[in-house]
């Protein structure tokens, strides 16, 4: 077989994957063949795997769903790992062909895993984070969404929240879609290199020490005045101060116990 054509092979939707190719002959094929860099438009649209070399390195080629060029690292110098990866790699997409999922499908089993193993207000992030992204970007196949789908999704939520609020849905989609791989239900990580909004630097408010009286002689509630003179002298976050028990207290050493909050 040429030099050219060894590590590559093109094959029909739906055919298996033969772990067949060879590694050795690829080398820096990828920085020198255009061919292999500039995919024409039929070529693009037909799946092909192929191993490449780099900085003593294996990494796996392939076209996504969306006709893109995708590689993920094999993390391993030596042939035979390599072509290990691409047989795991080979039944992982047919495992996943298998049993592929649309977003509510796999939020079911995602938000029960969150449900058992994060705080209840987490949990509620996260379904907020995903309602809306399905609600503007459609109930899609897992393996269909792609970093477009979050760019539509960001500029829309833009409209509607903060660039806080934003990030914070990315790191619950991110987080989420992690999992989804982790469990075997994608088999890439389809939002990889997404950079965060911007948050624009705002300056923090503080009271003063004359603004803080105020506040206290315009409090008529007894035990109101007290939550919020031991917020101001402690620095408790709200949820430090609501779940306060007796036993948290120290009154011999005139101190208060921070604890995190259970679920």
């Amino acid at each position: 077989m040429p030099a050219s054509q060894a590590g590559r092979r093109r094959f029909e939707p739906g055919r298996p994957l033969r772990s067949s190719c060879q590694l050795s002959v690829i080398g820096n094929q990828l920085k020198t063949d255009d061919r292999l860099l500039h995919l024409d438009a039929s070529l693009a649209r037909e799946a092909f795997v192929f191993l490449s070399t780099r900085n003593h390195v294996s990494y796996l080629w392939f076209v996504d769903q969306t006709g893109r060029k995708q590689k993920i690292s094999t993390h391993t110098s030596r042939k035979a790992e390599a072509l290990v990866f691409l047989r795991t790699f080979d039944e992982q997409q047919s495992e996943f062909r298998k049993q592929r999922l649309t977003v509510s499908a796999f939020l079911q089993e995602l938000f029960e895993h969150i449900r058992s193993n994060l705080s209840t207000g987490t949990h509620n992030i996260y379904v907020t984070a995903f309602a809306d992204f399905v609600k503007l970007v459609g109930d899609m196949h897992l393996d269909k969404l792609t970093p477009y789908h979050w760019d539509k999704c960001k500029i829309e939520r833009a409209k509607q929240v903060s660039p806080a609020t934003v990030n914070i849905e990315l790191r619950c989609l991110r987080a989420g879609l992690n999992t989804a791989v982790r469990w075997r239900r994608l088999p890439i990580y389809p939002l990889a290199g997404l950079p965060p909004p911007r948050v624009p630097q705002k300056q923090p408010a503080y009271f003063g020490r004359n603004d803080f009286v105020l506040l206290l002689q315009s409090i008529r509630e007894d035990w109101l005045r007290n939550i919020t003179l031991l917020a101001g002298v402690t620095g408790m976050r709200q949820g430090e101060l609501l779940h306060l028990r007796w036993d948290h207290m120290d009154f011999e050493h005139h101190l208060v116990l921070r604890h995190k909050p259970t679920r």
